[in-house]
Order: structure tokens, then C-alpha cells, then sequence
């Protein structure tokens, strides 16, 4: 029986159009991820200035090769299934009004999420 082992590569993010690092696609390119054999864990590291998505596999179960064309193809089908935008906005007064903004954005049909921050005066917008 071959020896277990594990493996693990840093790739830089598959969602290009992704800006905040807590949108909800991270976690559905995780998910989609964490279910192919062989891969047996996936987080993103967030301690470099851009996010990089860290997958652990056992080699014995699925080749470097495969990890790297797996995880484009989940990113390339994210990607084109939804579209994320950076919308700058001016006027709000208090940091206080930036969740209404969101709730707002988020009752928008086809919206998924929205994210508001007030200091940078951009919302996060995926739908």
C-alpha cells in the first residue's frame, strides 16, 4: 500500500474579479474544490498583500498536474457564472448608513451579496 502523504501548492486567486476577500465565491471555489478525491484541504491565505488559495492533496490520489487544471476549471466556471463590480459612491454622511446601502444593493434582483465600505467609499457588489 502506498505511503499517505500530503502536498500542498499556493496558487494565486482564480477569480480575478474578485476584490473582497470575504466574498461568498472564495468559499463556493473552496467548496467545489474540497469535493474532488484526492484533495484534502483548502483555505486561502490571506497574509501576503493579495489573497492566494492554498490546496493540500495527497499525491498518491491526484497528480500536481490535475490540482492545478481542477482548480482553473472551478475558478473559469465561477468566474463566468458571476460577475462581481467595484461601485464608488459619494453623499453617505455617517459610517452607520453603510449597512442600508448594503441591504439595499442586496434587495436588487439577481443581486447575491453586497459588501459597503464607507472609509474607502466603494461598494462590492456580486451577482
Amino acid at each position: 500500500m502506498p505511503e499517505e502523504r500530503n502536498t500542498q501548492i499556493e496558487v494565486t486567486l482564480l477569480l480575478p474579479e474578485v476584490e473582497d476577500a470575504r466574498d461568498d465565491c472564495l468559499v463556493r471555489l473552496q467548496d467545489a474544490l474540497r469535493t474532488r478525491k484526492g484533495i484534502t484541504h483548502v483555505h486561502i491565505e490571506r497574509d501576503n498583500a493579495s489573497p492566494r488559495l492554498c490546496i493540500h492533496f495527497d499525491p498518491n490520489l491526484i497528480s500536481l498536474k490535475a490540482v492545478q487544471r481542477t482548480a482553473e476549471k472551478v475558478g473559469g466556471e465561477l468566474t463566468a457564472r458571476y460577475h462581481h463590480a467595484r461601485i464608488p459612491f459619494d453623499g453617505m454622511r455617517r459610517a452607520d448608513e453603510a449597512p442600508l446601502l448594503r441591504r439595499a444593493l442586496e434587495r436588487l434582483p439577481g443581486m447575491l451579496h453586497a459588501d459597503v465600505n464607507y472609509a474607502a467609499g466603494l461598494a462590492f457588489v456580486a451577482y
